[in-house]
C-alpha cells in the first residue's frame, strides 16, 4: 500500500495543485499575489524518512523549468 503524501497547504496561500516528484520531493503551486498569472512554488523533501516543512526553492528558474518540462509531457 502506498503511503499518503503530506499536505502542501500553507497558511494564507491558495494551493492550485500538488505534483509528486520521484518519491523524494513534492511541489506545491500556489496563487501568487502580483497578478492572476503569478505563481509561488514550494517543495517538501523526504529526508531520513521524514518530510521537510514546505520551503521555497533557492533557484526559481530550476523549478519553473521542471514544471515546463512536466507540463509539456502531459499535453
Amino acid at each position: 500500500m502506498k503511503e499518503a503524501l503530506p499536505s502542501m497547504e500553507t497558511k494564507g496561500k491558495v494551493l492550485l495543485t500538488t505534483i509528486p516528484v520521484n518519491g523524494e520531493y513534492i511541489l506545491g503551486l500556489y496563487q501568487g499575489s502580483f497578478s492572476e498569472f503569478d505563481i509561488l512554488i514550494k517543495y517538501r523533501q523526504l529526508e531520513n524518512g521524514k518530510w521537510s516543512r514546505p520551503r521555497t526553492p533557492k533557484h526559481i528558474p530550476l523549478g519553473s523549468g521542471y514544471l515546463d518540462k512536466t507540463l509539456q509531457r502531459t499535453s
